[in-house]
């Protein structure tokens, strides 16, 4: 029980060559302490013709064996007075390497990786070794300690028993414990059964507590039954264990938040703005440069997203637009000027119009009036205007997307009502605020 014992080893040592003199010799020691440990030591034993009892003195070092369960953490301390090399206070130049290995049927041992296993100085001559055991089965934990290029061996310092598994679990092959994945411990039989449909679990689950691939459920929190595990929406991908938050979404399609069902396609062509995938936020689904509601916002400063081409396109250059600028007011100006020239009516003299001129005006526009009354041309024109607002303004509001035809169509009219089309300056350019931006937009038709 941690103390040290003493053995004394009587022995004859016969090698080839020696038949006087003396010489050294490595011997190992099977010693059992208890009936599920087994102690393994090796020790250097000097060898000669007349041997003493003191050159066969061996100290070990003898403890209980350790016993665990499956998942839980299993700790044992050791110090110099149990470990012999051990150094009495950290030490940078010394290393521990620890290692498990598994003990079979036969007496042998295969060493595993399966098992946590950590070693860390505590205090002064103080060590803790941490196991973690993944399966059932006799472990035997081996310490090599390493100083200044030499080694110390211990190979069997300690025996871990681990022979039952966790409270719902059942014995699985090569003394694993739990159910397998998509499958849940049934007590009733005694044995893993598939889990319902579209529910599953994790290996060494005892329940099925997630939703199987293909479905997901709104939050981690929902429990997983055929009910609440749901199919998985268009536009998205559900892999095992899914819920609303950690859909992934295909490539083309866009969503405002992680908890939105609303699933967007972004585009009706090849070329898209979003990548789609599992983002965490809007802009996490959108292709790099492109940001916001369909990932329709450049976040470029010097580019501009093309509704016709689903693309962030760079800026034109101040002169390309400052040119047809001018060549636009200046035939203005010249139309207006020429125009002034050759008129010889009162709207052009100045002078106050004659009751003749009054009443030719008066009854133009009473005919255009009456002819634009009975082909409907003011109701239409009405209906137009109210549905250029409404169509322009629901891809910002509803975050739909319109076929490359809506855009073609559009375009005539974005020319007269759209500041940027009429001077053939996309808008996001402009460095303006939306005051200035508004204010332009409503002028231009008038001023046009």
């Amino acid at each position: 029980s941690g103390e040290k014992l003493v053995f004394q080893l009587p022995m004859r040592v016969t090698s080839k060559g020696l038949a006087h003199g003396q010489s050294n010799a490595t011997v190992a020691l099977n010693v059992a302490l208890a009936e599920s440990y087994v102690l393994q030591v090796p020790f250097k034993a000097v060898v000669s013709s007349e041997p003493s009892a003191e050159q066969c003195k061996l100290l070990i070092n003898a403890s209980e064996a350790l016993r665990g369960v499956i998942g839980q953490e299993v700790l044992l301390k050791l110090s110099a007075r149990d470990v012999d090399g051990l150094p009495t206070e950290d030490n940078s130049n010394f290393r521990i390497i620890a290692s498990i290995r598994r003990l079979r049927e036969d007496g042998s041992a295969e060493l595993v990786d399966d098992i946590t296993l950590e070693i860390y100085h505590e205090e002064r001559d103080i060590y803790v070794v941490r196991l973690v055991p993944s399966r059932l089965g006799n472990f035997l934990l081996s310490l090599r300690l390493v100083q200044y290029g030499e080694s110390h061996d211990f190979p069997q310092l300690a025996t871990l028993i681990v022979d039952e598994c966790p409270l719902g679990y059942v014995e699985l092959d090569d003394g694993y414990c739990g159910c397998p994945s998509g499958k849940y411990f049934d007590k009733a039989v005694g044995d893993c059964e598939p889990c319902p449909r579209h529910t599953s679990s994790a290996d060494g689950e005892s329940e099925c507590n997630v939703c199987a691939s293909g479905f997901y459920r709104d939050l981690a929190s929902t429990p997983a039954t055929p009910l609440s595990c749901k199919y998985c929406p268009d536009g998205a991908v559900c892999p095992w264990n899914s819920t609303l938050s950690t859909l992934v979404l295909k490539k083309n399609y866009w969503r405002l938040s992680p908890m939105s069902m609303e699933l967007r396609a972004c585009s009706t062509t090849s070329v898209t703005p979003c990548d789609g995938g599992p983002g965490t936020s809007p802009d996490g689904y959108c292709a790099k440069g492109n940001s916001g509601p369909l990932c329709q916002i450049c976040t470029s400063d010097d580019q501009f997203f093309s509704a016709p081409t689903n693309q962030c396109e760079d800026c034109p250059s101040a002169a390309s637009v400052a040119i047809p600028m001018l060549v636009v007011v200046g035939t203005l100006v010249a139309i207006t000027l020429f125009s002034k020239e050759r008129c010889t009516t009162s709207f052009c003299t100045g002078r106050r119009p004659t009751s003749t001129e009054e009443g030719a005006l008066s009854s133009a526009l009473t005919k255009f009036n009456h002819y634009a009354s009975q082909m409907g041309l003011w109701a239409k024109l009405k209906i137009m205007i109210y549905w250029y607002q409404i169509v322009t303004s629901l891809p910002i509001i509803y975050s739909v997307s319109f076929d490359v035809d809506y855009f073609t169509l559009m375009e005539p009219l974005a020319s007269i009502f759209d500041v940027g089309h009429f001077i053939d300056f996309p808008s996001p350019c402009f460095n303006t605020s939306y005051t200035l931006n508004l204010l332009m937009r409503c002028l231009v038709p008038a001023v046009s």
